[in-house]
């Protein structure tokens, strides 16, 4: 059975080579729960490939169902510095989860 999920928060970074995106996931469905956090990296340089219907497909690097270093899910993602992605926890929280994006 298919698991919709619909993203809300979206963000959008970039740096000289790349397109960063990313949302939290929630379920459609009663009730809605909250599933992962996502990010899609495409690159900026021929970010299309050509198909022979005239459509390209774009290049590009999904990682999902982000995690914080303690292993919790991460909520929230938000480009900071480019290359470092924030991770926003809840409320009453001692840290903040700082990631960054290695080739």
């Amino acid at each position: 059975m298919c698991n919709p999920e619909w993203a809300d928060f979206p963000g959008l970074g970039m740096d000289g080579g790349r397109y960063y995106i990313t949302s939290n996931q929630f379920t459609f469905f009663f009730p809605v729960q909250f599933k992962q956090t996502r990010l899609l990296v495409i690159p900026k340089l021929a970010p299309t490939q050509n198909t022979t219907n005239g459509c390209g497909a774009v290049a590009s690097a999904a990682f999902n169902n982000l995690r914080n270093p303690d292993n919790s899910k991460s909520f929230t993602v938000v480009d900071r510095c480019i290359v470092f992605l924030v991770s926003l926890t809840a409320p009453g929280s001692r840290y903040v989860p700082l990631g960054q994006i290695q080739e």
